[in-house]
């Protein structure tokens, strides 16, 4: 039960600066997109599949969101990183990127599961990425110290304006107590339409 209510005040105050932020937010202009979101159409003026079109700005629970305030401003996802661990990651199929919105104030909450206690090491960006995509995915940053305590949950902070405006993707890298790391796909963006 305390566990419970811990969990519930985290969320809690984490969604203050979301409320702040979204009081003062603005219509943003646009920006160049990254020249891979237009390979995955055609360009033959045919309508795009569902599946062939970048889903920015919609979290992907395929790829393990549990999607929390779903379909609104703010929406969470709470990201079990336990099946990330390298004995389970061999069963998983290839990494499925997660897509979070700037503009929807979207955020992650990365939680252990049922496994033991873990950091996030860092947030690094891939290769190949428009050379406007910044270092800093979100406000927070993370940093490999073991004499950091040992997270049941950790939040990644709001996702960084650049990083929206020309989806950006990265990889995060975990690490648990044992020593063990994984390191999943995330790509910030937000749509090219308001």
């Amino acid at each position: 039960m305390r566990k419970t209510l811990a969990t519930l005040v985290l969320f809690a105050l984490t969604l203050l600066p979301w409320i702040a932020q979204a009081q003062q937010s603005q219509t943003q202009p646009a920006a160049p997109q990254k020249g891979t979101t237009a390979k995955r159409g055609s360009g033959t003026g045919k309508k795009m599949t569902q599946a062939a079109k970048a889903p920015f700005g919609e979290m992907a629970e395929e790829a393990g969101c549990k999607i929390m305030n779903k379909g609104k401003r703010g929406q969470i996802c709470f990201y079990d990183v336990t099946p990330f661990r390298p004995e389970t990651q061999a069963a998983l199929a290839p990494d499925k990127p997660i897509y979070i919105s700037e503009r929807k104030h979207e955020t992650l909450m990365w939680h252990k599961g049922g496994g033991m206690g873990f950091h996030v090491t860092g947030i690094e960006l891939r290769a190949g990425q428009n050379p406007h995509c910044p270092k800093q995915a979100f406000d927070n940053d993370f940093k490999d110290d073991d004499a950091e305590e040992w997270h049941d949950v950790i939040s990644s902070g709001m996702p960084n304006h650049l990083a929206a405006l020309y989806q950006c993707e990265y990889k995060t890298h975990f690490k648990w107590k044992d020593g063990k790391r994984g390191d999943p796909h995330i790509i910030i963006g937000d749509p090219t339409t308001p």
